[in-house]
């Protein structure tokens, strides 16, 4: 199985700056980590992948993804897996770490 990466650019932006997206689109890869999080789908626990990476401050780190999957699956993230993942964040905010470093240690996620 191999990973489709086409990155969607409008035709009219020069080389140069298709680079800098590019450049940028990586490095968000860069710091995104994928965790599987079992989820309810018909009142069946299945495993999700969710990517995480450094959310903003102000919200919630998988918001948009379980809102979406919610929304277009019908898949729906667990409150305590919410909360948990708030918790998180919230300390990494106070601590000044990275929230997916933290992740990856609390969830006991191999690190490669």
């Amino acid at each position: 199985m191999t990973a489709d990466f086409r990155i969607p650019t409008p035709h009219k932006i020069g080389k140069s700056k298709k680079f800098i997206f590019l450049k940028d689109f990586c490095a968000i890869l860069w710091f995104m980590k994928m965790f599987v999080i079992p989820c309810d789908v018909n009142g069946q626990k299945v495993p999700v992948q969710f990517y995480i990476g450094e959310p903003h401050p102000k919200s919630h780190p998988i918001q948009h993804q379980s809102h979406w999957i919610s929304r277009e699956r019908g898949v729906n993230v667990p409150a305590d897996v919410m909360d948990s993942l708030k918790k998180l964040h919230d300390i990494s905010i106070e601590n000044d770490v990275s929230f997916v470093d933290l992740c990856t240690y609390a969830l006991n996620y191999p690190t490669s």
